[in-house]
């Protein structure tokens, strides 16, 4: 009976989740904010500092997509992955990058490649973003700092898949993905709710296999992706995916707030972006190199590289 009367108190709260979804989760205004975490970090830190040449920042921006059409069936997905969401911010989709430009990466449906470039002050490009009001979507912007050859590892994997893989958003990996993050969030006590808790993982899973794949794999959701490149790059992901046994395909938007030497730097509408990421480096110069001019030139000989070195291929040798 109590089992009973606790189904049918978590089937009201996934209602009342529905609720709150259509009613306030793109009623948001347009503003700028920067946070202060890296500098309270890196007090008590001083390694996360950017000062190290050999070190460098991935960046990750995660967002909150507001469709321009409330009928817009992309919405369903949005919903899902929102109403199970665990951090502390409202986000359903995520991109990585490697400087704070306005040019992300990011896997989504529509076109022949689903692995794109994103753009958030100019989303007439991107068929995804093209469905979203960039007035009233809003984006977080997070850093990772790794050594210098993790940071071009990842780089290059990303640039690898771009070039030379045609990715595919896997609509079918989102079955088991929301069957997850429904248990994860409804179904599971609050204390084991955690990224990577032993009560989510499933024994049987063999994180070597997908770490030493025997092909490389092409069909991800947005932060699976993200979630298999830093897994593959980034030694302190990598210890972080073994000792707990996690599987990058449940990997969701909110799972990266969580993730060890994550850096929480500003908040902006989309069309606030390179307001928000100016304000940035100007209160935070240690950032001043992955903005402006240097890092646009950068990121041209990224997308414009016609031949990429296969990551995986020394393991199936």
């Amino acid at each position: 009976m109590l089992r009973r009367a606790k189904k049918f108190k978590n089937i009201i709260k996934v209602f009342l989740y529905s609720l709150a979804f259509l009613f306030i989760s793109c009623q948001t205004t347009r503003s700028v904010t920067v946070f202060n975490d890296y500098k309270e970090k890196t007090i008590t830190s001083p390694e996360l500092t950017a000062e190290d040449d050999g070190d460098a920042y991935i960046f990750f921006r995660l967002y909150n997509p507001c469709y321009s059409s409330p009928l817009n069936v992309t919405n369903l997905l949005k919903f899902g992955i929102s109403t199970t969401n665990l951090s502390d911010i409202f986000v359903s989709h995520a991109s990585i990058g490697f400087d704070l430009n306005d040019d992300f990466y990011g896997v989504t449906l529509g076109g022949k490649q689903q692995l794109k470039l994103e753009t958030c002050t100019d989303v007439s490009d991107n068929p995804y973003m093209s469905n979203c009001d960039p007035t009233t979507s809003e984006q977080y912007v997070y850093a990772l700092k790794v050594s210098r050859a993790e940071y071009d590892a990842t780089r290059k994997m990303v640039q690898y898949y771009l070039k030379n893989v045609d990715v595919k958003y896997s609509v079918i990996q989102n079955f088991p993905y929301s069957a997850y993050s429904i248990r994860r969030k409804f179904f599971t006590r609050k204390k084991h709710q955690d990224f990577g808790s032993k009560k989510l993982t499933r024994k049987h899973y063999n994180i070597y296999k997908d770490i030493n794949p025997k092909k490389v794999p092409n069909k991800f959701v947005c932060s699976s992706f993200i979630a298999f490149v830093l897994m593959h790059n980034v030694s302190s992901i990598q210890d972080l995916f073994i000792s707990k046994n996690v599987n990058y395909r449940y990997v969701v938007p909110g799972d990266f707030t969580e993730f060890p030497g994550m850096i929480k730097l500003f908040y902006s509408s989309w069309d606030d972006y390179l307001v928000a990421a100016q304000k940035f480096v100007s209160e935070n110069p240690d950032f001043a190199p992955y903005f402006g001019i240097k890092a646009a030139n950068n990121m041209v000989e990224f997308q414009t590289i016609t031949q990429v070195d296969n990551p995986f291929k020394s393991q199936y040798n």
